[in-house]
């Protein structure tokens, strides 16, 4: 009975795996759009190429918020060969990238975005994310909670809030803690009752259990 039960298990865990919410990331300005005049002095030529190298750079960054596969990929790059600061961009790339299932450069991309800013919640809820895709439950664990964290006080984020729930949630099935698992995703219902990839993982848990022997 208990390898009848065993053989279900892995059926079920083969046939229904966990959704990960797709990663998030911050929604840029347009760039603005300028027209610069041609101007014989060399002072203003000067100011013409700094102003045209700053056009290029909006460029990219467009590119890289509004393109996805290798085309946005491309975008960032080109914008951060011009500005390696920027802590969305490289949260960008990274959710691209993780798109791609290039978990690897996706969570070092992650990861620049938190080291050039450490507060920031989203960036840690998709080094979460790549790390479950990792194998790497109880480091993506905490860096969920390290989200959650930094959310505390936020009464804006409600999408970043149940991202990290959602991937916590999943890092704790990793690491078999099953109620604790199903938990946290009643906490992210509780927020946003009507997201479906919530629903879904804890019906999916819930069957799992099912089918799992009492000790």
């Amino acid at each position: 009975m208990k390898i009848f039960l065993k053989s279900c298990l892995i059926f079920l865990l083969v046939g229904m795996s966990l959704i990960v919410i797709p990663t998030a990331e911050a929604t840029p300005l347009d760039p603005p759009t300028e027209s610069y005049a041609s101007q014989p002095d060399s002072s203003v030529q000067t100011s013409s190429l700094e102003a045209d190298l700053n056009v290029n750079s909006d460029t990219f960054r467009h590119e890289c918020f509004s393109k996805k596969d290798v085309a946005g990929v491309e975008g960032c790059k080109n914008f951060i060969a011009t500005n390696q600061a920027d802590a969305t961009v490289w949260n960008r790339l990274g959710h691209i990238l993780y798109e791609l299932e290039h978990y690897e450069t996706s969570y070092v991309s992650f990861q620049r975005a938190i080291d050039l800013q450490g507060t920031y919640a989203l960036a840690w809820a998709n080094v979460c994310a790549a790390l479950n895709k990792l194998g790497e439950p109880q480091q993506a664990l905490n860096a969920c909670d390290t989200s959650l964290q930094l959310n505390s006080d936020s009464s804006d984020s409600v999408d970043e809030k149940t991202l990290a729930l959602n991937n916590k949630a999943i890092a704790l099935y990793s690491l078999e803690r099953y109620q604790d698992s199903i938990d946290t995703l009643d906490v992210a219902l509780a927020i946003k009752p009507d997201d479906m990839h919530l629903q879904l993982n804890r019906a999916i848990i819930l069957h799992v259990l099912a089918y799992i022997p009492s000790s």
